[in-house]
């Protein structure tokens, strides 16, 4: 495969055409388990399909990126590594593909409980909930919820009316947020559907894609660019309004690859964490009071976006200010432990800052 720089270069005549405000790199996946790279002002300089390699006896069925991390683990090898599922009959097992080589790595062994039962290949959605840090597993029925961390799922309600989610993506959120999640529901109407809590299994139609697209396809979101691929008479490249649904043709998918699922790439592989964030003052905190301050810097050569803060294990809370910020933090008595984490404007978040608050 080519190097990313090369395969992803924009020329400025074509910037000027595209119809984002941005140009961003992509990666499809195909149905005979081949990666494609191309960008999204240009899907006619899109590279060869290049056979994924690692899978075993494994389909691949949905890739995306993982954007945001709770924790540093064995299986966490970094924010923007592209994460897949695979499927072999009942079985199912994740992988992470490094898109410079298409070598697929397992993560963790073979899940076993995920029903996939009259999905087939096509039948599946895969993407990554960047405010919770979960993958969400979905098919015609059954809906999932799988932590990468410890690589435990758990099942939520069915999804209502047996949709065929045919691409679905997250909106881009912070960690700790409440991403919006959209899908393509093929039939009957080609039309794109949102929900703003799909563990309930429920979601509403926004309207429809104006398009009659064979299966698959696949849909990913960054920011405020919304790409949909799919088999129109041949293979091609959309952007989507989230608001109404409607699709606009960018254009035709060089080599006219078959469609199996597609997510905007990061700049590198892994991307490098360039975001960092600090507590002011002592690390160990013991007080009376039940409201404590506590202050600090963010700091990153995107920006900063928000800063955020959690007490244990509770909901995450929004900090004041970016890059020199403030939390009100509520204490319990006894050992309180408060992680802070910055999101820089590229959507990489920090590796934690943590206070100890011991209230007596």
């Amino acid at each position: 495969m080519y190097p990313l720089a090369r395969s992803f270069a924009v020329v400025t005549a074509l910037a000027l055409i595209t119809p984002f405000a941005r140009a961003v790199p992509v990666y499809l996946l195909t149905q005979n388990n081949s990666l494609v790279t191309m960008d999204s002002a240009n899907p006619g300089g899109a590279s060869a399909a290049v056979a994924v390699t690692g899978l075993g006896s494994f389909d691949l069925v949905g890739i995306d990126v993982r954007t945001t991390t709770q924790t540093n683990s064995p299986a966490n090898p970094g924010v923007g590594s592209l994460w897949a599922l695979g499927v072999d009959g009942a079985n199912t097992r994740l992988f992470v593909i490094n898109p410079t080589t298409a070598v697929a790595t397992p993560v963790g062994p073979v899940l076993t409980g995920i029903d996939g039962s009259g999905s087939g290949d096509n039948g599946w959605f895969f993407g990554h909930n960047p405010g919770t840090d979960r993958f969400r597993l979905m098919n015609f029925v059954n809906n999932y919820e799988l932590n990468p961390n410890t690589l435990t799922f758990v099942q939520q309600s069915d999804l209502i009316n047996f949709p065929n989610p045919n691409g679905s993506a997250f909106e881009t959120a912070s960690f700790g947020q409440n991403p919006r999640l959209f899908l393509i529901e093929q039939a009957p109407n080609d039309s794109l559907h949102s929900a703003t809590n799909i563990s309930s299994g429920n979601y509403s139609v926004v309207g429809d894609t104006g398009l009659s697209f064979s299966i698959g396809s696949g849909l990913d979101i960054a920011g405020g660019t919304t790409l949909f691929a799919a088999t129109v008479g041949v293979a091609n490249l959309y952007s989507l309004n989230r608001s109404t649904g409607a699709a606009t043709l960018i254009g035709a998918i060089n080599g006219n690859p078959s469609i199996r699922a597609i997510t905007i790439a990061p700049a590198s592989f892994p991307p490098k964490l360039a975001v960092t964030i600090r507590a002011k003052g002592s690390k160990v905190i013991n007080t009376s009071a039940a409201l404590v301050t506590i202050k600090g810097k963010a700091k990153s050569a995107a920006g900063i976006k928000r800063v955020d803060f959690r007490v244990g294990k509770s909901k995450a809370k929004k900090a004041k200010g970016k890059t020199r910020w403030t939390a009100k933090v509520p204490v319990s008595p006894g050992v309180n432990k408060v992680t802070i984490r910055a999101t820089g404007g590229n959507d990489v978040i920090s590796k934690p800052a943590r206070v100890t608050i011991i209230r007596s």
